[in-house]
């Protein structure tokens, strides 16, 4: 439903807390920060694998 660079932001963003959360608390503080990414970006995630419901034949998503 929702676009690559969506996507790619998402992946991005949870990227830069992994790494943050490395830098912070080592390998402990990179698992938080996924796991919380996951927690938080989770059901936007699960939105981007469900298919366009978009019945135009121009679809951009």
């Amino acid at each position: 439903m929702f676009g690559k660079k969506i996507a790619k932001a998402i992946d991005s963003t949870a990227a830069k807390a992994y790494e943050t959360g490395t830098k912070v608390g080592g390998k402990t503080g990179g698992k938080i920060a996924d796991a919380l990414s996951n927690a938080a970006l989770g059901g936007l995630r699960s939105l981007i694998d469900q298919p366009c419901t978009c019945t135009r034949s121009n679809c951009k998503h």
